[in-house]
Formats: structure tokens, C-alpha cells, sequence
């Protein structure tokens, strides 16, 4: 009984010494995954900053057409209005002419 007790005690230290040398190891490869992980971290914190400035530049090349859009409609809105008040006011004055050369 004693030889049993005295075997499992053996057992149960080499298992515990062998546990004790997993876990140094395992606590080695946590040492060396920590700069990676800082560094992770670092290098992902970087990419959203350079989405970040991206999403704007691309907003504001959707932005530009509109406004080539938005000018290109104000150009022809004047041109119209240039064109139908350059036919309307010589007749306007003609008019006038008129009435002012036979009437007073």
C-alpha cells in the first residue's frame, strides 16, 4: 500500500514538473507574442487613419461632378437668359422709338 502510495507521489510530481515546463513555455511564447500584438495594434490604428483620410478624398472626388454639374447648369441658365434678353430689348426699345418718334 505504502509501494502505491510512494508510485503515485512519484507520478504526480513528474506530472506537475512537467506541467511547470509547459507552462514556462507557454509563458515564453506569450512574452514574444506581446511586442507582435503592440505592434498589431500600431499597424492597424495606422491603416484606419489612412481609410479615414481616403473616405474624404473620395468624397470629395464624388463631390467634384456635381459641382462641374451645378456650374455647367448655371453657364447655360445665363447664356438663355443673355440670349432672350438680347432679342427682347431691341424690340423693347424699338417700340419705345416708336412711340416716342410718332406720338410726342
Amino acid at each position: 500500500m505504502q509501494e502505491q502510495i510512494s508510485t503515485t507521489a512519484t507520478r504526480a510530481e513528474e506530472n506537475a514538473k512537467s506541467a511547470h515546463k509547459r507552462i514556462d513555455r507557454q509563458e515564453k511564447r506569450v512574452d514574444e507574442l506581446i511586442p507582435l500584438i503592440y505592434k498589431s495594434v500600431a499597424n492597424t490604428e495606422s491603416l484606419l487613419l489612412q481609410m479615414k483620410e481616403q473616405d474624404e478624398r473620395i468624397g470629395e472626388l464624388e463631390k467634384a461632378p456635381a459641382e462641374n454639374w451645378k456650374n455647367l447648369v448655371q453657364i447655360v441658365i445665363a447664356a438663355l437668359v443673355g440670349v432672350a434678353a438680347g432679342s427682347l430689348l431691341p424690340r423693347l426699345f424699338g417700340v419705345v422709338g416708336y412711340y416716342y418718334h410718332y406720338y410726342l
